[in-house]
C-alpha cells in the first residue's frame, strides 16, 4: 500500500511475509515519464530496513499529480535470497534525482510519526561507509536503546523504535536520539546529529 505522508512524500507500508522468514526487507523503486506496465521497468534498490519494519517513507520523491511516475515493490532478504515480489504500487510524482544518489553526507531525519505511541521510524543516510551509532536517551541523558551499533555501507536507512525497551515500558515524555558517524581509525564521531521525539500514550 502506498499513502502521501503530511509532506507529500510517498509511504510505502506492508506486512510480514506469510511464508519466508526474512532477516531484512529490500525497497525498489522504479521512474518513469510516462505510465507504464510495472513489469516493464527496471528498477533500482533504495534501501533496506529491519524484518520488524513494515513501512518506509521515499524522500527522493514527492507526490504531484502530472508530473513522472514512480513504482515500488518490497521483497524479504533472509541474507541469501530474496523472497517473491509484493504487489506493484505507484503514484504520479516528482523525482529529486539529487536527493536519490548516494547520499553526499550524512543526515538524520525527524521520526515519523511523531508524537508516537507505540513505534516510530527514525530515518538515517550515510554518505560513506562508516561505523554508526543510533542512540536513544531520556531528557536526563540516560541511555535507553542502542537502534544501531555497526558498519553502515553508504546509503539511506530507517530504523523503527518502539516504547516497549526489554520488558520495560517506557514513561510518556520527551526522547532524544543520536547519530554518531565515526571516521576510520578514531574513537570519537566525525558526525553527531540529535533529534527529539514524544511519546504520548
Amino acid at each position: 500500500m502506498l499513502i502521501p505522508t503530511s509532506t507529500n512524500h510517498p509511504r510505502l507500508i506492508w506486512g510480514p511475509h506469510p511464508t519466508f522468514n526474512a532477516t531484512n526487507y529490500r525497497i525498489y523503486r522504479a521512474v518513469s515519464n510516462y505510465p507504464v506496465k510495472p513489469i516493464t521497468l527496471n528498477y533500482t534498490r533504495i534501501a533496506t530496513v529491519s524484518s520488524s519494519t513494515f513501512d518506509y517513507i521515499d524522500y527522493a520523491v514527492t507526490i504531484l499529480p502530472g508530473s513522472q511516475y514512480a513504482y515500488y515493490y518490497v521483497v524479504g532478504w533472509n541474507g541469501t535470497t530474496e523472497s517473491d515480489k509484493t504487489n506493484y504500487v505507484n503514484t504520479p510524482a516528482e523525482f529529486h534525482k539529487a536527493k536519490a544518489d548516494t547520499p553526499e553526507e550524512n543526515n538524520v531525519y525527524q521520526n515519523y510519526p511523531n508524537p508516537f505511541n507505540p513505534t516510530t521510524n527514525i530515518h538515517f543516510s550515510i554518505g560513506n561507509g562508516k561505523f554508526v551509532t543510533l542512540k536513544v536517551y531520556d531528557v536526563l541523558g540516560n541511555e535507553v536503546a542502542t537502534l544501531v551499533n555497526e558498519w553502515k555501507e553508504a546509503g539511506s536507512y530507517e530504523i523503527t523504535f518502539k516504547s516497549t525497551v526489554g520488558n520495560r515500558q517506557l514513561a510518556n515524555g520527551v526522547y532524544i536520539y543520536r547519530l554518531m558517524v565515526y571516521p576510520a581509525n578514531s574513537g570519537t564521531g566525525d558526525f553527531v546529529y540529535t533529534k527529539k521525539m514524544l511519546l504520548l500514550k
